[in-house]
């Protein structure tokens, strides 16, 4: 395969190499291989190179804009991501026409973004890096983070109400206001500045904020709120304390004043209530407070439902708590009307999804179509109920509701799992077509190789073995004595024999992992590793399968097959599959300090499968020490 260079991953380069440049000397920088929306960790070191046991996640954004003109938009899935890490996540805006940074702490960006919208604009959020006085803002502030959350903190709780732009009195009569809804053997509002004040609530002209023992807490616009901004000031205490996991502050207020919290609630805070609430309380608590399935006067508001129910689907996420997301939608769905019945059977198919019970799924999608059949005119569920199929087996049904999707919208990736279905189906020259029109339309790197090794596999059965298809009608029983009857064939009397089998069970993983043994025996280790590979990606996570087809395919000779496996395997497998390598392929009298060195190629060669997407994996068959080693790039 060709790879070729595009400008964003030699962007991804120079702005990784400007950063070691613009942080302190002793920082470390833990760069993460796979990109899921954190690129780097930072490691926090002294001037002398003592561990302060400080760390962030970065999210590195290069460009070729310049400063003044820049554009940044950020998706809300990402910001929900972030959201979930237990460490702040720094926003690092890097310029390649000066090679200068600009950066940002997500969490002061994300309670910015506004209901329904689908993206936030970043720009002006960002402020200029410099390497001394910016480095160190970074560092106190995850000191102070850190102490926070080190620090033992028991009622009364001392919160206190600050302004620089109101009068004393006006700041006094907000603070008597607060105070007078919750409890004052709990919490003590104080007006002007507290030194010792566990909270403390800043409010200006336009907005409001919240702090927690020097940390940082939440900033949002007041929006029209100034009518009541008790309830506000509680509702951003609340989950500023749920952010430091402060159970002794989160929980009277949750359960002794939730209306107070719920009056306040608007926009992107709705979301945040429900999440925080899940925290204090567990998850059906805060939907029995909630109340997100029940019409109430709130429903009028078009968004509170919505986002209360994201915010419970994403805490249920965050707390392990899936048996009680999906145990609430099952309720939930027996008492709703109709016009919400769809959305509940819907997510609860993706809570299904998100444990594996593929059959569940399956069920809660149709019902969701049942419900409303305008959710077979949309790709994404076409989509997702086709991969809830693939993943029970029912590979027919998934290729048909493939087929849908790409009725309604052509994209490369659903292509590519139509061609997967395909070949699981038995259908190799339909995959095949499916898979090099998906690769040829544009795929990530990871779904190219993964298209790619199937499409080679079904061409070798058209190919080789002449079978366009086979459509198992007898179930393949694990027996081997048929394999064992034409073991000891060689020539065309064994390929001829294992046609025939081919053509009743080439599509079961079991039979190909058998059949490869039987190859090997005859001494047809290029045979062999497409029937490991058959049964590997049919069974997906097998170890040993990848292993195996990696060994057979080295033995073979064949460099690309053997790096296409090397990719897909330790995708679905990790470091299994190195260790397994290492089991099922053992060199016959290598010396100790000559096996020390091809386990390390072993490992090396595994390991190259972890590159990015701008840095080919390169698999070398042949050990150290030859002179003509064969390498091929991925």
């Amino acid at each position: 395969m060709t790879t070729q260079r595009v400008r964003n991953h030699e962007l991804e380069d120079l702005s990784l190499a400007a950063l070691r440049l613009a942080l302190p000397d002793k920082w470390v920088i833990h760069e993460f291989r796979r990109d899921y929306g954190i690129d780097v960790q930072l490691e926090l070191f002294d001037k002398d190179g003592m561990a302060l046991g400080l760390r962030a996640y970065g999210q590195l954004k290069a460009t070729d804009n310049l400063e003044d003109a820049d554009e940044l938009s950020l998706d809300r899935d990402h910001f929900e991501y972030w959201s979930s890490h237990s460490d702040p996540v720094l926003l690092l805006r890097f310029f390649s026409t000066n090679q200068s940074f600009k950066w940002c702490w997500l969490h002061d960006v994300a309670w910015s973004i506004k209901p329904g919208a689908g993206s936030l604009s970043v720009a002006r959020f960002l402020r200029h890096w410099n390497r001394e006085t910016s480095a160190a803002d970074v560092a106190t502030f995850l000191k102070e983070r850190g102490q926070v959350l080190a620090s033992r903190l028991l009622p009364p709780f001392t919160v206190s109400i600050q302004s620089r732009t109101l009068p004393p009195d006006a700041v006094m009569a907000i603070a008597q206001r607060a105070a007078d809804p919750v409890d004052r053997k709990t919490f003590r509002v104080l007006s002007g500045d507290q030194p010792d004040a566990a909270f403390k609530v800043f409010i200006e002209r336009a907005s409001i904020a919240t702090t927690h023992l020097g940390a940082a807490g939440i900033v949002v616009n007041l929006d029209g709120q100034e009518d009541d901004l008790p309830s506000l000031v509680w509702l951003l205490i609340f989950l500023t304390a749920c952010r430091y996991d402060r159970v002794l502050v989160a929980r009277p207020l949750a359960q002794r004043h939730f209306e107070v919290l719920k009056r306040a609630a608007n926009g992107s805070l709705v979301a945040l209530l429900a999440e925080a609430a899940t925290f204090a309380l567990g998850l059906k608590h805060a939907a029995a407070l909630l109340k997100p399935f029940e019409a109430s006067d709130r429903d009028s508001q078009e968004m509170w439902a919505p986002l209360t129910y994201m915010g419970l689907f994403s805490a249920a996420t965050r707390f392990g708590e899936h048996a009680a997301w999906t145990e609430l939608l099952a309720e939930a769905y027996q008492v709703v009307g109709n016009d919400e019945r769809a959305s509940i059977a819907y997510s609860s198919g993706n809570a299904f999804c998100s444990v594996g019970s593929w059959d569940e799924a399956v069920a809660m999608f149709q019902a969701a179509a049942r419900s409303d059949p305008s959710y077979l005119e949309r790709p994404y569920f076409l989509c997702e109920l086709a991969g809830a199929l693939f993943e029970s087996g029912r590979y027919l049904e998934a290729v048909k509701h493939y087929r849908l999707a790409l009725e309604v919208q052509e994209v490369p990736r659903t292509r590519y799992f139509l061609g997967d279905a395909l070949f699981c189906q038995g259908e190799f020259a339909a995959a095949r077509a499916e898979l090099l029109g998906a690769i040829a339309g544009g795929l990530d790197s990871e779904s190219e190789a993964h298209a790619m090794l199937i499409a080679e596999m079904s061409a070798e059965m058209c190919d080789n073995w002449s079978l366009p298809a086979v459509i198992q009608t007898v179930p393949y029983d694990g027996g081997t004595e048929a394999l064992e009857a034409f073991g000891g064939q060689t020539g065309q009397d064994f390929m001829d024999s294992l046609k025939r089998m081919l053509a009743t069970y080439g599509s079961d993983g079991f039979f190909n992992f058998n059949a490869a043994h039987m190859c090997r025996l005859a001494g047809r280790a290029d045979l062999a590793s497409y029937r490991y590979f058959h049964c590997a990606h049919r069974q997906r996570n097998d170890a040993e399968a990848w292993a195996l087809g990696i060994a057979s395919s080295i033995e073979a000779g064949d460099a690309e097959l053997t790096a296409l496996g090397i990719f897909v395997g330790y995708f679905y497998c990790g470091e299994r599959l190195t260790s397994e390598y290492l089991r099922v392929v053992r060199p016959v009298g290598m010396e100790a300090d000559s096996y020390r060195l091809w386990q390390q190629d072993v490992i090396d060669m595994f390991r190259s499968a972890r590159q990015k997407e701008d840095q080919p994996a390169t698999v070398r068959l042949n050990g150290k020490g030859n002179q003509q080693p064969t390498e091929v790039e991925l």
